[in-house]
């Protein structure tokens, strides 16, 4: 099975760090506002369904850290298509960098710094 989201291991290191079930993880985004179900956040550790940015608050808010801690680092000496190709392939939707699909971090910004 491909992965859908990069999220999930995260969420599922954060939850067992704290020493959480999937059921009080659940809860917790029920408090919040979310209604998610010990099977949906299930799913998500799993990368079987996709994260929305607006749900990376919720997760940010319970855990307490950073939205962006669930943002991968990009190197800025690599093109960014390789980061994310390590990070996504997932053929059905369509989310599988195409070499020179994306654009190359570290020449954007020296032509930036050049300008």
């Amino acid at each position: 099975m491909k992965k859908l989201n990069l999220a999930g291991r995260l969420v599922n290191k954060l939850r067992n760090e704290r020493g959480w079930t999937q059921d009080e993880l659940a809860d917790q985004l029920q408090r919040a506002g979310w209604m998610i179900s010990r099977s949906g956040v299930s799913k998500i550790e799993s990368g079987f369904v996709y994260v929305h940015d607006y749900q990376i608050q919720f997760f940010a808010f319970v855990f307490r850290v950073p939205a962006v801690t669930f943002v991968p680092s990009l190197d800025l000496n690599k093109p960014v298509d390789e980061t994310l190709g390590r990070l996504i392939f997932n053929e059905k939707r369509r989310l599988t960098p195409k070499p020179g699909r994306f654009v190359n971090a570290a020449l954007f910004v020296a032509n930036r710094k050049a300008a």
